[in-house]
């Protein structure tokens, strides 16, 4: 992305969030607040677009271990310094802006907002009642799949089907999950918004989550404008300038919404669809 942008003539830059400590980040109440890239001194109220994508990386200092707390002070403070830094002094155009970022992970919010917006979504509990799972797996004959409310991004976790009798009950207790009724068909959609610009990918595959594994059919998909102008609706009242999501088509032609990752990726699909992502991404980047 910061070649494409550098080939239309503007300056980017690639602040590494994993590596604070090398940008000499500075924030002075009564002044400006810059860090460097290199020799490089980039004030931060002079930058025109913050695109706010993965600001929340262990720091790579921690390869020389510390202690466990001793990292989490340092991974914490990064963290927060970064983004306060950002947000408190500069005044251009956020993709997304962080406070909108974190409440549109909600996934519990985002599947409420998306219902509100008028689209279809998967009937969803989130809890680590024992009885309220097992009620919630027999309202749906036992056609339930599990998932994270929230990955860690430490280990990927895939959406997979959920046999209560595969778990204890002392199991099921241990942390809150999410469990869905299991939406069926093999037609998953992939929607890339890009402010009011949509590409979607039609993703065909038998596996419940097709993450795995995208050697499967992959081609461009054309949503029809009432479902765009929902999608569009869901943007705006999450807040949000951009959005991935994921949706899938049923048997019968039902089209479910699952959820939407403010900052997903997307630049897999290039060579898969040929639908100029990278090129779409750009310009939306530089629109003003």
């Amino acid at each position: 992305m910061q070649r494409e942008v550098e080939k239309r003539g503007q300056r980017a830059y690639l602040l590494p969030s994993d590596e604070i400590s090398n940008t000499r980040l500075t924030s002075l109440l009564s002044g400006d607040a810059h860090f460097c890239i290199g020799d490089e001194r980039v004030v931060v109220d002079e930058i025109s677009t913050i695109w706010w994508r993965r600001p929340s990386l262990a720091q790579t200092v921690l390869q020389e271990r510390h202690g466990d707390v001793q990292d989490d002070y340092i991974n914490s403070n990064s963290k927060v310094t970064l983004r306060s830094t950002l947000v408190n002094h500069f005044n251009g155009r956020w993709i997304s802006a962080p406070d909108a970022t974190e409440r549109a992970s909600d996934k519990l919010f985002q599947l409420r907002c998306a219902s509100q917006c008028g689209l279809r979504v998967p009937d969803t509990l989130i809890s680590c009642d024992p009885v309220a799972v097992q009620r919630f797996y027999d309202f749906h004959d036992r056609n339930v799949i599990v998932k994270a409310p929230h990955n860690t991004g430490r280990r990927f976790l895939a959406t997979r089907e959920f046999h209560v009798e595969d778990v204890t009950n002392e199991q099921l207790a241990v942390v809150p999950s999410m469990y869905q009724e299991r939406i069926p068909g093999t037609r998953h959609l992939r929607v890339n918004c890009f402010g009011t610009d949509i590409r979607t990918a039609s993703i065909d595959t038998e596996e419940l989550d097709w993450r795995p594994n995208i050697n499967v059919p992959v081609t461009p998909y054309n949503l029809g404008p009432d479902v765009q102008k929902q999608l569009l609706l869901l943007l705006e009242t999450l807040g949000l300038a951009m959005g991935i999501m994921d949706l899938k088509i049923t048997p019968d032609g039902e089209l479910v919404w699952f959820e939407v990752n403010p900052q997903g990726q997307f630049l897999f699909l290039e060579p898969l669809t040929h639908q100029g992502l990278l090129d779409l991404f750009t310009t939306f980047l530089l629109s003003e």
